[in-house]
C-alpha cells in the first residue's frame, strides 16, 4: 500500500464500507472518494474528514506513519458511525424531494392547462347552444305569426 488512495481503499474495505457508505458517513462525495482511491486526486482537505469517518490515523493515511487504527483521544469527540446502509443521505433525500416536487408541479401545470381548455370548450359549447336555442325560439315564433289560421274541420253537408 504505497499510495494514499490504496491506503484509503484498504481502510474503507477493512471497515466494511462501500464508497457510497463512506460518502454518507463522511459527507465527502463518492466521486471524490473514487478519485482519491484511484490516485487521480492526492492529499486534500478531505483526508481528515475521511480519517475521522473511518476512525483511522491521519498520519498513517497521509504519510504512512504509525498504525492504521486511530490513536485514543486523537479525535476526542469522534464516535463510531452507526450506518444503516439502506438509509439514503439527507442530501439524497432532499434531491429526490426536489425532483419529485418539480415533476408534480409539471403534472399540475398540465392538469391546469387541460382544465382551462375544458373550461374554454365548455363556455363555447354553452354560448353556441344558447345561440342555437335563441334561433330556434325565433323560428318557432315566426312560424306562429306567419301560420295560417286553423280552418274549421270540413263537415259533410248534404243539400
Amino acid at each position: 500500500m504505497n499510495t494514499l488512495g490504496q491506503r484509503l481503499k484498504y481502510a474503507r474495505e477493512y471497515r466494511g464500507y462501500s464508497q457510497k457508505d463512506l460518502e454518507i458517513i463522511s459527507g465527502v462525495k463518492q466521486g471524490t472518494i473514487s478519485k482519491i482511491e484511484r490516485g487521480k486526486q492526492e492529499s486534500s482537505a478531505h483526508d481528515v474528514v475521511l480519517c475521522r469517518a473511518l476512525e483511522i490515523n491521519p498520519f498513517w493515511l497521509v504519510f504512512r506513519e504509525g498504525d492504521m487504527e486511530m490513536p485514543k483521544g486523537f479525535f476526542p469527540q469522534a464516535k463510531a458511525a452507526k450506518l444503516d446502509t439502506h438509509a439514503p443521505s439527507i442530501d439524497n433525500l432532499v434531491h429526490r424531494a426536489e425532483i419529485l416536487a418539480a415533476t408534480e408541479l409539471k403534472k399540475l401545470a398540465n392538469v391546469n392547462e387541460r382544465l382551462e381548455r375544458i373550461e374554454k370548450t365548455t363556455k363555447e359549447f354553452i354560448e353556441n347552444s344558447n345561440a342555437r336555442y335563441t334561433e330556434l325560439e325565433r323560428a318557432v315564433a315566426e312560424l306562429s305569426v306567419n301560420k295560417p289560421p286553423k280552418s274549421a274541420p270540413k263537415q259533410n253537408r248534404k243539400h
